[in-house]
């Protein structure tokens, strides 16, 4: 009895999380059962035995299990673990999708509170920040409250298309630390009985990820661009493994990043091209160009499974400078730091993206890069190199 009362358990655990179900009927009891226990969530770090991570899973084949509604998407069948993709349509380029958002029309709404942890995740938010501090993955900063920088960031609420919306709240990075970059950690300090958020705390919804207007985690908007010099060539980096997020190394988008705006009047009316500055001030901090020095595009905002939801803006830059300037550029970049070099001394690699290498990118990277090439099959007329001045 012991053994089967152990069994139903973890049969309505697996349940709770909206896995691949079947209806069974028994003397007149109907009731639904699991028939996959694989596709459940897993505990992907238990701080105990894992101190290093990684926080949150980022295996495609088990997230497109646990995920199973977006089945039938472009993106699952090109290894692109984003969804609820909105394709956005900027002027003097096509998008990438005829529905897509024009961002000339867009207008940002500010919720006028912050962003709140849930009180059932307070002690796993502080956890999780404490252990991030110990790792070193949270940069000191003395004149900080915290001791540490914890920058403000803008957490995407909802999208609305028809409307041509998109609202926003601020946050601040450790919320993202203590939801989205955590999402299948064992922290020890989870409501009782759970023992992941993305497992009991924010499961799966009929296979799909909860909206944006329901989600209970940070969920801030992140930008990243490829980029591409005078002669077109994509700019892939290697991303350093020591970074607080996307720690599985390999080859990255050139920019990527938290979408920061400036102190702002939220009242105030305001655009798309706040979240285009955001991504200008990446691509000065970790590559070191101006924005005179390219031309910039956003593509689509996706949702990113590996980080159970959290928006990620898609840009494509063409760079009016030729490789080698870029180069030198990228060298004395500020943030220069979330980037290796390869083995033989480079910061840009110009690898093509093919079936049987994926898995030699990021996650993000790889979305990056298959985002940027639906953009040039959209624009074939960009695609044609232009001098460096």
């Amino acid at each position: 009895m012991r053994t089967f009362l152990k069994g139903a358990a973890r049969v309505l655990k697996a349940q709770r999380a909206r896995n691949k179900e079947l209806s069974v009927s028994f003397l007149g009891i109907s009731t639904t059962l699991v028939t996959d226990l694989s596709d459940r969530p897993r505990v992907t770090a238990d701080l105990a035995k894992q101190p290093e991570g990684p926080f949150y899973e980022h295996d495609q084949e088990r997230l497109w299990a646990i995920y199973h509604g977006y089945g039938a998407t472009e993106e699952k069948a090109q290894w692109v673990p984003y969804v609820d993709v909105t394709a956005l349509r900027s002027s003097g380029a096509r998008a990438i999708a005829l529905d897509a958002l024009n961002v000339a029309q867009c207008r940002l709404v500010f919720r006028p509170s912050n962003f709140r942890i849930p009180m059932s995740l307070s002690k796993h938010a502080k956890t999780m920040v404490s252990h991030f501090k110990a790792l070193g993955r949270l940069n000191p900063d003395p004149s900080a409250p915290e001791g540490f920088e914890n920058n403000y960031a803008w957490r995407l609420c909802d999208i609305d298309c028809g409307a041509a919306t998109l609202t926003l709240q601020s946050a601040r990075y450790t919320d993202q630390v203590a939801t989205n970059i955590s999402v299948d950690t064992d922290s020890g300090a989870l409501p009782a009985g759970a023992q992941t958020i993305r497992q009991d705390v924010e499961p799966p919804e009929n296979g799909r990820l909860p909206s944006l207007a329901t989600s209970q985690l940070a969920n801030t908007l992140g930008v990243a661009a490829m980029v591409y010099d005078a002669q077109l060539s994509p700019l892939w980096r290697l991303r350093s493994p020591k970074m607080g997020a996307i720690t599985e190394g390999g080859l990255h988008c050139t920019v990527s990043g938290v979408c920061e705006f400036p102190e702002i009047d939220a009242d105030a009316d305001h655009g798309f091209e706040l979240i285009s500055q955001g991504m200008a001030r990446e691509i000065a901090s970790e590559l070191g160009l101006a924005p005179e020095d390219y031309d910039l595009y956003p593509v689509a905002i996706a949702r990113e499974l590996p980080r159970a939801g959290k928006p990620q803006v898609f840009f494509v830059a063409i760079s009016h400078l030729s490789e080698a300037e870029m180069q030198d550029r990228a060298a004395s970049a500020p943030e220069r730091v979330e980037f290796v070099r390869d083995e033989s001394d480079q910061l840009f690699l110009s690898e093509m993206r093919e079936s049987d290498t994926h898995k030699l990118f990021t996650y993000e990277g790889w979305a990056a890069g298959h985002f940027a090439e639906q953009f040039f099959e959209a624009n074939p007329e960009f695609a044609t190199p232009r001098e460096s001045v």
